[in-house]
């Protein structure tokens, strides 16, 4: 076997090889510490100004999401979940950031002459708004920069207009319901809210 073709195999495996075990020794560790020292400052925060958290999760969620330090909030809005039926902080903050990436690349679709953006901002901006927020954050929000600023200040806004209803069962933001008398109103309108401030992407 020639040794262009020995690199062709083992190149990738030695890549894998290694990657794999920087992952899991170093990248890995060190990221549940700081999801877990984030989740320690929103306990913490939320001790003396918990309206401020669902606007802080809200506006910092789309650069919790590109570092993959989100989930160490999870597993707060599980136990609110679990323990007094509804949760004030992560689910209600984060669902402000999904509407508000989805509205940002909605208005990217809007607003760009060209074919190929339309296209990849009005689908990556639908998705966004069910739930997946990743193809519109790396798609088009952090590639214009711009999109990203007002995606973060309409997920903030929302976060903080949101928190005087969080007391009714909010879930998962990926199933976009909430249950509750008057949910639905209450959600559409800061749904409303939160896309303002996305849309107005020059």
């Amino acid at each position: 076997m020639s040794p262009k073709a020995v690199k062709f195999f083992t190149k990738p495996l030695i890549t894998a090889i290694v990657t794999g075990i920087v992952g899991l020794v170093v990248i890995g560790p060190i990221g549940t510490i700081i999801s877990n020292l984030i989740a320690s400052g929103v306990h913490g925060l939320n001790q003396y100004c918990g309206w401020l958290v669902p606007a802080l999760v809200g506006g910092l969620t789309p650069l919790l999401v590109m570092t993959g330090t989100h989930y160490g909030l999870v597993p707060i809005g599980i136990n609110n979940r679990m323990t007094i039926g509804y949760d004030t902080l992560i689910y209600p903050g984060m669902l402000g950031s999904n509407v508000a990436q989805g509205g940002a690349a909605l208005a990217v679709a809007l607003k760009s002459r060209k074919s190929e953006i339309r296209q990849l901002a009005s689908s990556t901006g639908i998705t966004a708004v069910c739930g997946i927020t990743e193809p519109a954050l790396y798609g088009v929000n952090v590639r214009f920069k711009t999109p990203l600023y007002a995606a973060m200040a309409g997920g903030g806004v929302g976060g903080f207009l949101i928190f005087p209803i969080t007391r009714l069962p909010w879930v998962w933001p990926k199933s976009m319901t909430a249950g509750g008398a008057g949910s639905w109103w209450d959600f559409l309108s800061i749904t409303a809210v939160r896309f303002s401030p996305a849309m107005a992407v020059r």
